[in-house]
């Protein structure tokens, strides 16, 4: 096929649960996908589509900004401003879901058929939905044989053992999945946990198991591997998914002070102390049952985003509301009879206060109840309430309408309205003595005195556009308070000299982010068991010695602390990193960005006995040479990540001395960089390095460090991964003519790390945990060591998560994109 400059919308049309989202997002999140388009959008659109809002969430895609249009255009001009921004540009955009063609026909319209090879890629459960002049990418079942060797490969691993009865079993299983494969990936999470024929030979008979042949609807098995989870607390966790809007990706250490919060763990000797440790043990059980797909990991494989499959969220959502543990509103819904709640979630595609009767914010929350069978007393008895925009943005509100949220919920444990953005905090807000866990957003610039009323206190959360936050009082009288986050420099306060409180320690084991100034010693001795501390400000204030006394000395009092971030503001001051005996001795984590210290430092960052990672964000150092010595040898660091400097020449003496362990390095935005140490090849535990924005330079290096890895035959690892994303001016993004422009620059992974198309498109039907992609034959859920790199390289907040662990691995999924430009009929060339 010539290449075309053509528009096309291409389907991607199979029943539930054959991979389609899966399929789609592969395409989505592959850098050599994102690079060719100007503007790369992702919409789920599913049931009940809301016209306006889809093109609202198209906007804020295109723009980056969380302006609310939905107050200042109508649907057709939004349609409008849509199809203008998109006019001349190359894009791909995904729409999810699509199950009725008068969706799509009120989508398509905004979408101008320019000549910039733009795609727009449907999936959907029916061919006849999308009007297309491109052949259907159709996904079927797979055969019996096929289920059964996916089932083998889950539970035993590739290279386990299993006899012929449990085969046969595992036949009879595949073949009442009826060849979904996220059927079968839900049945493993069941077979996992059977270690004998007579348990396989249990689930092969549970009627529940049998896969209608005509629709495809497989909830019965949703409902069967629900059921085996024995425990009922876990049944509650794994409910709670459905508390968060369809398809949103889930932070998992706010799922996990949320389930804490609801009461969802088991209280007894030692709660307190293991309380986060246990909740995510359950988090990990739904992941190893294959019901939760895991989203990003961090470097040492803990779970930092997390979700659900859409055919679950609807389960959870059923199942929760039939056993009452929650009720969904839906937008515009009122409560027609009287529901004893205790939990209350609304995900609200608009302004939530826009659809009451004559803007009238007192009437806001009663409307959503009837009002002739008193809404009152049934508000009274929420405890808990999410009110979330299902769009990544957002939403104004005003004090008044937060007011008439409290004064509807009086006895609420769990506030979590962090979607919407209050210009200033009422006072009502903290006589609520029983919130455990606040989230939310205003533009305040500090906390009364009065919030030290919130005394049920175990988790706050509070992001504002102010550069500071203050904190007047009360922290230090909260006993259950356990984290607090914020998104700015926050001054606490000192804590009491006398009193009931003055004494006594606290069990807060999150600091993010703090001011320099509140780094005292006052301060740390209430917090002896704080674990991760972030400091943002002008960290000369921390680093600097002042009337004999600095600050940074004081984190030697913690010893729990094992990740630590230092955000400085990027003045040009002679910052010098402190000795290494003045770092909490347990620091396995160091993030620095805006401290603009010197290369030569680097050799006491060396000598920090217990760190694993080391991430140096933009600006961390200064300098264009670091001439790495040999006596800089960082014992035990597995993962160092380089960002946006002015470092031009990176040489080292014997990189493979200075790093013995190191698996991953990451270099992201690394315009000014010209060279790194070719004697990289020489460590041998390295596995993957990443390359975002560098030069042509860097990628020769890099390139060459690759070939010499391959090449030597005593690496004591089965592969070694390289990913580049190159600078944009290289990549020729949109402005150029198209053909030889598409450089592939990321293609040097090692056979023992490739992932087949059936493993892409089935066994990945969970993001994380259903394929062996490491080459040992273990059938474990934890992520590969290039899966974690890739996605902590990529954990950048405004980004999309990247999901997969291969990104640069060739599959048929590229070609449906590619191939139009290329004329391949077998996917797309390689230059370099």
């Amino acid at each position: 096929m010539e290449e075309s400059k053509d528009f096309f919308v291409i389907p991607i049309v199979g029943n539930a649960g054959t991979g389609k989202t899966t399929f789609a997002l592969k395409i989505f999140e592959d850098p050599e996908v994102r690079k060719i388009f100007t503007h790369c959008i992702w919409v789920h659109v599913s049931r009940g589509c809301h016209r306006k809002q889809k093109f609202i969430d198209i906007l804020h895609q295109i723009s980056k900004q969380t302006k609310d249009f939905s107050t200042e255009l109508e649907d057709d001009e939004l349609e409008a401003k849509v199809k203008g921004l998109l006019k001349d540009e190359r894009y791909f955009i995904v729409l999810d879901d699509v199950r009725e063609k008068e969706d799509w026909d009120s989508l398509k319209v905004a979408f101008p058929t320019n000549l910039g090879g733009s795609r727009v890629l449907v999936t959907t459960l029916s061919g006849n939905v999308v009007d297309s002049t491109w052949k259907s990418h159709s996904l079927g079942k797979l055969s019996n044989n096929d289920g059964w060797l996916l089932i083998k490969d889950n539970v035993f691993g590739t290279e386990g053992w299993c006899d012929t009865l449990i085969e046969e079993l595992g036949i009879k299983i595949a073949e009442k999945c009826n060849g979904l494969p996220h059927a079968l990936v839900l049945v493993t999470g069941i077979l996992r946990n059977c270690i004998t024929s007579v348990s396989w030979q249990r689930v092969a008979d549970n009627p529940l198991l049998e896969i209608n042949g005509e629709d495809q609807s497989y909830h019965e098995l949703v409902k069967l591997s629900y059921d085996d989870l024995h425990d009922e607390r876990l049944k509650k966790c794994f409910l709670y998914f459905a508390y968060f809007p369809m398809g949103h990706e889930i932070v998992a250490w706010k799922l996990i002070c949320l389930w804490i919060a609801e009461g969802f763990l088991p209280k007894g000797d030692g709660y307190l102390l293991e309380v986060e440790v246990e909740a995510s043990k359950y988090l990990n059980v739904l992941v190893n049952r294959n019901l939760v797909m895991v989203k990003k990991r961090s470097i040492d494989g803990q779970i930092k985003t997390c979700c659900i499959h859409d055919t679950l969220h609807e389960f959870c959502r059923s199942e929760a509301e039939n056993t009452k543990l929650f009720h969904v509103m839906d937008e515009g819904q009122r409560l027609n009879e009287r529901i004893y709640l205790d939990r209350l979630c609304s995900y609200y595609t608009m302004n939530i206060f826009d659809h009451v009767e004559n803007n009238n914010p007192s009437d806001s929350f009663s409307n959503l109840f009837n009002k002739r069978m008193g809404p009152r007393q049934d508000a009274e008895l929420v405890d808990s309430l999410l009110i979330s925009s299902s769009q990544k943005r957002e939403i104004h509100s005003t004090p008044e309408q937060l007011e008439t949220i409290l004064k509807t919920f009086k006895y609420l444990e769990v506030l979590n309205i962090e979607s919407l953005k209050f210009s200033s905090l009422p006072n009502e807000l903290y006589s609520r003595r029983y919130i455990k866990y606040l989230a939310i957003t205003a533009d305040i610039n500090s906390l009364p005195k009065s919030f030290e009323h919130l005394s049920s206190l175990e988790t706050l959360v509070i992001k504002t556009t102010e550069r500071a936050l203050q904190i007047n009082g009360g922290i230090w009288n909260m006993k259950d308070l356990r984290h607090v986050h914020t998104n700015t420099s926050t001054q606490l306060p000192s804590p009491p000299k006398r009193g009931k409180h003055s004494c006594k320690q606290t069990d807060i084991r999150t600091l993010s982010t703090i001011s320099p100034g509140s780094c005292t010693s006052k301060i740390f001795n209430k917090t002896p068991k704080l674990q991760k501390l972030g400091v943002r400000g002008n960290l000369s204030e921390l680093l600097e010695e002042k009337q004999n006394v600095c600050l940074f000395n004081n984190l030697q009092m913690l010893e729990c602390l094992e990740n630590l971030k230092l955000h400085g503001n990027s003045e040009k001051l002679e910052l010098k990193v402190p000795m290494s005996n003045k770092f909490p001795r347990r620091l396995r984590k160091l993030t620095l960005s805006g401290t603009l210290f010197q290369w030569n430092d680097m050799i006491v960052l060396g000598l920090l006995e217990k760190l694993k990672v080391l991430k140096l964000d933009d600006n961390a150092f200064s300098g264009e040479h670091w001439d790495l010595s040999s006596d800089v040898i960082f014992k035990t660091l597995q993962y160092l990540r380089i960002g946006k400097m002015n470092l031009i020449t990176w040489t080292a003496v014997d990189s493979g001395k200075s790093f013995p362990v190191l698996e991953s390095l990451v270099l992201r935005n690394c315009i000014s960089l010209e060279s790194i140490p070719q004697d990289l090849a020489n460590v041998d535990s390295l596995k993957v390095m990443e390359l975002f924005d560098v030069s042509e330079s860097v990628f020769d290096f890099a390139r060459e460090i690759c070939v010499k890895r391959h090449g030597k035959t005593n690496v004591k690892i089965n592969g070694f991964n390289l990913f580049i994303t190159p600078l944009p001016s290289q990549a020729t993004v949109h402005n150029q003519a198209y053909g030889n422009e598409h450089v592939k620059t990321s293609g040097f992974n090692h056979p023992s790390t490739s992932i087949s198309l059936q493993e892409i498109l089935h066994n990945q039907a969970y993001g994380d945990g259903n394929v062996n992609t490491s080459g040992l034959g273990q059938p474990s859920n934890s992520s590969s060591s290039q899966e974690i790199v890739h996605n902590q390289a990529n954990e950048n907040e405004h980004d999309k998560t990247n999901e997969f662990d291969h990104p640069s691995t060739s599959i048929p999924s590229q070609e449906i994109v590619h191939k139009q430009w290329h004329g391949e009929e077998n996917g797309w060339s390689r230059q370099s």
